[in-house]
């Protein structure tokens, strides 16, 4: 009887694959990738890995229930896998993915994406691949440099994939989207260089505002042309779910913008206060973030866009942008000043109702409450604001009012 060889056992393995893998790739795939004779062929050694891996008895069990797949994969990785399975999982995750993109099956993309780098990740940590690494590149090459670039030509890909999208004229949101959370779970496993490359990839549409913005005349430009820029960046912003690097581009360049168009006095027209509010969510999450502390150094910005947003505005809505100014950059001149002169106003407000009573009314109360009251709104404004000619008039009608109803004032 002739012994098993090593050609004995591709002839096995090449049987096995035609049973094994067109069922696994349709299970991992939920379905929609069928395999091609070349798949076959690839994958021929992945049937027997499996098979000597603790997970086969639940594998084989499991392959003729397709709605059990893909979710059962965590029950199959708990029951363990050999290192030579996971490599071959890898790569069939990554083949599928590579298929799933094309079909716009971003979910199913994404998850392939992840189960290949939980194969990596297991990888890492064993032996297999470091003998794997050696037998391919020799002693010369640092074992670390040839696993982390087994990741490279993902990030290459979806790189690229991600910076076609953002600097497309039409924005495709569910590409996008995908694409950046392909991005993300790169950077959740670790890959290599995925933080680099996503912070260059959310500096272009920042980059690209200034440009556009550097390429008209603010004097002349209309409405739509100066507006346009910053739709485009809300637009990206709210597909991405904001970003830092976009949300601080945003509110930067619309505060910058709106100073230059206040300087030429164009804030006065009605495009102005509409680009401040198309802007606003923006500034929004950037308020939100400076007080979590999740971003830092921006305080300043976000109190002067909050200042622009309520000038326009009357009533509670216009005090409570002024406050919030006021608590994300204490000390903010324009906060301080705008709140000052609501406080004066509402003293100016009290004044003038007591200035209609007639003295005989003093035995009622009524108008040292009245005085009271003004008096108190003018110390909120001395307190935030204590420079300006409203408060010293306002503080001037006071006194007079108090001289004549004998009010002592604190």
């Amino acid at each position: 009887m002739k012994s098993w060889t090593e050609h004995h056992q591709t002839l096995l393995n090449a049987l096995r694959a035609q049973d094994v893998i067109p069922e696994l790739m349709l299970r991992l795939s939920d379905e929609k990738i069928e395999a091609t004779d070349s798949d076959r062929r690839k994958l021929r050694d992945l049937p027997s890995a499996l098979k000597e891996s603790p997970a086969w008895p639940l594998i084989e069990q499991s392959m003729t229930t397709p709605r059990a797949w893909p979710k059962i994969l965590d029950r199959i990785r708990e029951r363990g896998l050999i290192p030579r399975a996971d490599h071959h999982l890898f790569l069939l995750h990554l083949r599928l993915r590579s298929d799933l993109l094309e079909m716009r099956d971003y979910s199913g993309a994404n998850r392939c994406l992840e189960q290949a780098l939980i194969s990596w990740q297991h990888l890492t940590h064993s032996g297999y691949l470091r003998a794997l690494a050696l037998d391919l590149a020799g002693p010369s090459t640092p074992v670390e440099e040839i696993i982390s670039s087994l990741l490279n030509p993902v990030l290459e890909e979806t790189s690229r994939w991600f910076s076609d999208l953002i600097k497309a004229p039409q924005l495709d949101s569910t590409a996008l989207k995908a694409a950046y959370e392909a991005l993300l779970t790169l950077s959740r496993f670790g890959a290599p260089g995925t933080s680099e490359s996503l912070l260059t990839l959310l500096s272009i549409p920042g980059s690209e505002l200034r440009e556009s913005l550097t390429h008209f005349d603010v004097n002349n430009a209309n409405a739509e042309t100066m507006r346009r820029p910053f739709a485009r960046m809300v637009e990206l912003g709210e597909i991405l779910s904001w970003p830092d690097a976009l949300v601080i581009d945003t509110v930067g360049e619309a505060v910058e913008f709106a100073w230059s168009l206040r300087r030429i006095e164009r804030d006065r027209e009605p495009f102005f206060d509409e680009l401040i509010e198309l802007c606003a969510p923006a500034n929004d999450v950037l308020f939100s973030r400076l007080n979590e502390d999740i971003l830092v150094g921006q305080n300043s910005r976000c109190a002067d866009f909050l200042v622009f947003q309520a000038e326009p505005l009357l009533g509670s809505r216009r005090e409570i942008l002024l406050r919030q100014g006021l608590e994300i950059c204490p000390g903010h001149r324009n906060s301080a000043m705008l709140l000052s002169f609501i406080a004066i106003r509402e003293a100016n407000e009290l004044l003038d109702q007591v200035s209609k009573l007639p003295t005989l009314t003093k035995r009622t109360g009524e108008p040292e409450k009245i005085l009271k009251k003004a008096g108190i709104q003018l110390k909120d404004a001395q307190d935030l604001h204590p420079f300006s000619e409203r408060l010293q008039e306002a503080q001037a009608r006071l006194e007079v009012e108090a001289t004549r109803f004998e009010v002592e004032l604190e």
